[in-house]
């Protein structure tokens, strides 16, 4: 059987649009808003958190809900806060439960577009859990993007961090939140 789309004359305007908007929409991505450096923790939410070392370029790492949730993503750096220098540490909300690093990817923050992704094995190293008033640290990233000829390459590598390394990040950017509240995984510290 094939998939055809059917307008009449006086819709083809219609279908046009809606094809259009559809297209749109498949590059869409949500963008977790960054936790503001004065929150308190709440019982009620958890927190996914990971120290990044960010370029110009908008990275983020996409994080689905293991029980049948979208994508989010976890950005690099705050996006309302641009060109941002130097390592930092940057939380989400997000509701308890348990998740996956299903991707990385590359972004416009302003259109809310990604530009670029690669998709992640479904692995148990890449699950987590995300715990009401704790915070699931995923680890230290850096991303990079380099040209050959006429080809943009992305890359995103982990980086070893010592756990006084995570805690210094942990008072100067979330006062609020105490190294004792972060659930480090399997690998993010060294």
């Amino acid at each position: 059987m094939r998939n055809t789309l059917r307008c009449p004359a006086s819709g083809v305007l219609k279908c046009l649009i809606t094809a259009a908007a559809a297209l749109l929409l498949h590059g869409c991505i949500t963008i977790q808003p960054v936790t503001p450096r004065a929150e308190i923790p709440r019982a009620d939410r958890g927190y996914v958190a990971g120290v990044f070392v960010p370029t110009l370029e908008e990275f983020g790492l996409g994080i689905t809900n293991m029980n049948g949730g979208e994508e989010t993503v976890l950005p690099f750096t705050d996006p309302s806060q641009k060109f941002q220098l130097g390592e930092r540490l940057t939380m989400i909300q997000l509701p308890p439960g348990r998740y996956r690093i299903s991707s990385w990817l590359t972004y416009n923050s302003f259109y809310k577009e990604k530009s670029t992704r690669k998709e992640l094995p479904q692995s148990e190293k890449l699950q987590f859990t995300v715990t009401p008033g704790r915070v699931a640290y995923l680890g230290k990233f850096s991303a990079s993007k380099s040209f050959s000829g006429f080809t943009i390459h992305f890359k995103i590598k982990p980086l070893a961090i010592t756990l006084q390394d995570l805690t210094l990040l942990a008072e100067t950017y979330y006062p609020n939140f105490g190294i004792a509240l972060y659930d480090p995984q399997p690998g993010s510290l060294y």
